[in-house]
């Protein structure tokens, strides 16, 4: 599958699960010091861009801290309810494909589980439009899961549809990143009691 076939039978997916998804998501983010990890590099007030924005975790709690928050995803779904949660967010929807279609430039972004749905011959470009999206000394924030079983399977919450899957490295996050005009800050991988091993980086935009 290329990345316009995989986009497309997410977006199927996600438009289905969105209310199961809703739970899973409270319960990944109910540990919430990874997040405060990258809020911390941000200042009162700062833009930040959620990619993939899905239910609306993050982007509410970014809203709740007080920052100026934006999301994107392609699942009406999804969007419908991160609408009903976090009316204060602007929500587009829009492939992450197409982030330079959007004008502003944020203070921060982050996009978290979502690298799992990009293939490796499309990860550079996507990393080099978030960059772009950021200003000079902009933060980067990204989760992924590092250990499941890749390629086209069944939706776990779900079977009735699909999930496709890539797995990434923190070494290779960390390189891609460096390679696209971002310093690390931050870096570390986490086992999790009955769940998926994740990794997680903070990066800094470096350059215009």
């Amino acid at each position: 599958m290329d990345y316009i076939e995989i986009e497309k039978e997410m977006k199927k997916t996600y438009d289905a699960i969105a209310v199961k998804y809703e739970e899973e998501a409270k319960d990944d983010w109910k540990n919430k010091d990874i997040i405060d990890k990258f809020l911390r590099y941000l200042n009162d007030n700062s833009s930040i861009l959620d990619i993939a924005c899905g239910t609306g975790e993050l982007l509410k709690y970014y809203d709740n801290k007080g920052f100026k928050t934006t999301g994107i995803d392609i699942s009406e779904s999804m969007i419908k309810i991160t609408k009903n949660k976090v009316p204060n967010a602007k929500i587009i929807k829009k492939s992450l494909y197409k982030i330079d279609e959007i004008d502003e430039k944020f203070d921060g972004i982050s996009a978290t589980f979502i690298f799992v749905h990009i293939p490796k011959e499309k990860i550079n470009e996507v990393i080099s439009k978030i960059n772009n999206r950021l200003i000079k000394n902009g933060i980067f924030f990204t989760v992924f899961t590092t250990s499941q079983k890749e390629g086209l399977q069944k939706e776990p919450l779900d079977n009735n549809y699909n999930y496709y899957v890539v797995n990434y490295s923190n070494k290779e996050i960390c390189e891609i990143l460096k390679n696209n005009g971002f310093e690390i800050l931050e870096n570390k991988q986490i086992k999790r009691i009955n769940k998926l091993d994740i990794g997680f980086v903070i990066g800094r935009k470096k350059y215009e």
